[in-house]
Formats: C-alpha cells, structure tokens, sequence
C-alpha cells in the first residue's frame, strides 16, 4: 500500500498583467518544474514552496532566493502573489 504524505500548499492571489508591470522584480520568485535546488547560496536556507496558480489551477514549486512576495507561474505565465495556505 502507497505511503500518504501531507503537504503545505499556498493558493496563489491573482495580479493583474498592469499591476506586474510595476512590481520591483528584485522581489519576484522562481517557480520552477522538477525538483526545487537543494544546496545553500551564500550559506543562506534556500526557501521554497508549492503554490497553486489561481489562474490555470496548476501546482508547482516556487523557488525564494530572497524574501519574495510575487512571482510568475511556470505554467500560464501570469504574475501570482502567495498569500495564504491551503492545510
């Protein structure tokens, strides 16, 4: 019988395509397909997440180099602001 696991998955926020243009893109995550980088940079935690785009429902691991607050969805290409947790 196949082992369950329980994961944390945030369900993204939608920004619109105007409101993107004047996000700082310094802040902006990578969301990524496959498996997410498992080293540290610069001796720093990588942090990452699966999210769930509110645009195209898909689920994916977004990579946080910095402290992030939007990023782009691998899948449909429109800007997605994580907020809260789906448990």
């Amino acid at each position: 019988m196949p082992k369950e696991i329980t994961i944390k998955v945030i369900v993204g926020e939608k920004i619109s395509q105007e409101e993107a243009k004047q996000l700082d893109q310094a802040q902006r995550g990578i969301a990524i397909v496959g498996k997410p980088p498992e080293t540290d940079v610069e001796g720093q935690t990588i942090k990452w997440d699966y999210v769930r785009c509110p645009w195209c429902g898909a689920f994916q691991k977004v990579y946080w180099p910095h402290p992030q607050k939007w990023f782009h969805c691998a899948y449909c290409s429109y800007p997605v602001n994580p907020q809260r947790y789906l448990e």
